[in-house]
């Protein structure tokens, strides 16, 4: 059940790392990750602060999946996945950080 969260948390945190803060000295990444196991099913909470320079990851189309792999772009797929795993995903700019918040209910997935 915890599949589709580490699977998003990866995407997101690759991305974060090679694009937003490679080669910066000094940059600072925090995350918060919160399990609400009050509730039926439980929830889990990611939220990712970055100092990066800013980018809505969520303005971004979503990617012409109909063309064949060798005439697509590559890359453009991560943040549709993160989109299709999650229940929620929301983006902020505030106080000069990128505030990525995502979230799931930890159910399995159906086949």
């Amino acid at each position: 059940v915890t599949w589709p969260v580490e699977v998003a948390l990866d995407e997101v945190l690759a991305n974060v790392v090679r694009h937003g803060l490679e080669g910066r000295e000094g940059a600072c990444l925090e995350l918060e990750l919160t399990l609400d196991a009050g509730v039926e099913p439980p929830l889990c909470r990611v939220e990712l602060a970055d100092d990066g320079p800013e980018f809505d990851p969520l303005s971004v189309a979503e990617p012409d999946t109909s063309l064949g792999v060798e005439d697509r772009p590559i890359g453009g797929l991560g943040i549709a996945l993160v989109r299709r795993l999650m229940d929620e995903v929301a983006y902020e700019r505030r106080d000069g950080r990128n505030r990525l918040r995502f979230s799931r209910r930890l159910v399995a997935m159906e086949a």
